[in-house]
């Protein structure tokens, strides 16, 4: 099952939503570090 759902899915999405993923929590650490600066 695993295998069969991950040939099926092109290994083009898999980076671009693992790079998605990363690019977005490295915006919200850099956000919360900011409103962190702004509040303080």
């Amino acid at each position: 099952m695993m295998l069969k759902l991950k040939t099926t899915i092109p290994l083009r999405y898999w980076q671009l939503f693992v790079l998605l993923g990363l690019s977005g929590y490295a915006v919200g650490v850099i956000a919360a570090k900011i409103m962190n600066a702004i509040g303080t």
